[in-house]
């Protein structure tokens, strides 16, 4: 578990599928854990790779960053990144003013990743 005044980031295996939760605010003083994190589940797994986003509040360009980087980890490995939410306005936004949000699965629940 990493976790600091802002954010909270907790990660494992669930079924077939390596799952990250964060919460609270991700912002660039988050991106060493953020990154650890990300680097912790790309290894910890060979399955789909899940981020939980639904407790997240705030997030910036860090939260893209990293999710490409893993993103990039996984397609040689033919692997599977699925963000899931809901997702709160502020981080919608940030995908949809970015133009990433058709780089990602974005799904409305951890839940809704098992039929999948």
């Amino acid at each position: 578990m990493w976790e600091d005044a802002a954010v909270r980031i907790t990660g494992g295996m669930e079924g077939d599928a390596y799952v990250l939760t964060v919460a609270g605010e991700l912002d660039h003083e988050d991106e060493a854990e953020f990154r650890d994190a990300l680097t912790v589940a790309v290894q910890g797994g060979s399955g789909r790779l899940v981020v939980d986003f639904s407790g997240l509040e705030f997030a910036d360009s860090t939260a893209l960053h990293g999710l490409l980087s893993a993103q990039r980890l996984l397609a040689p490995q033919r692997r599977e990144l699925v963000v899931t939410g809901p997702l709160r306005a502020h981080v919608a936004r940030l995908f949809e003013i970015s133009g990433t949000a058709d780089q990602f699965s974005l799904v409305d629940s951890t839940e809704a990743t098992r039929d999948r």
